[in-house]
């Protein structure tokens, strides 16, 4: 059985949706998460991400700059480590957990999770957009 794709239409509304909860995260933090961006730059794309403008290339400097300093900023958000049970599978008598330390963070640490998430999110949707419409007009320019 075959999945539906989503229509081109239904993956732009799904980014602009996507483009707008991203600019609330990054807005929501206190201050930029990293010091490589100028002010006027940073501003521009959550801008750009705020009116559903997913068209400017420029904007990709600013995510990837971006991905590297929220990165780079949670070490220093970590305040310790908790044990949590994680499913790793099933045998012969059932499922099989482990447990696994995962780090706690600050609640600026857990805002700079939730904006990398939102980020990923983001950039994997905007992909999707892009390489959908450009094999939408190969397809077009290949049917003339």
């Amino acid at each position: 059985m075959s999945r539906s794709r989503p229509s081109l239409d239904t993956l732009a509304v799904q980014a602009v949706q996507q483009a707008r909860r991203l600019h609330e995260q990054l807005a929501g933090l206190p201050i930029c998460p990293t010091r490589e961006l100028a002010h006027g730059t940073y501003q521009a794309t959550l801008r750009r991400l705020e009116t559903g403008n997913l068209a400017d290339d420029r904007d990709l400097y600013v995510f990837e700059t971006l991905a590297r300093g929220i990165d780079a900023s949670l070490a220093a958000e970590i305040t310790g480590s908790r044990d949590e049970g994680r499913l790793i599978g099933c045998d012969e008598d059932g499922v099989v957990w482990d447990v696994v330390s995962v780090p706690t963070y600050t609640p600026r640490g857990e805002a700079l999770i939730a904006a990398q998430q939102g980020l990923a999110a983001f950039l994997a949707l905007r992909r999707h957009l892009h390489d959908r419409a450009r094999a939408e007009r190969l397809v077009s320019s290949l049917l003339r």
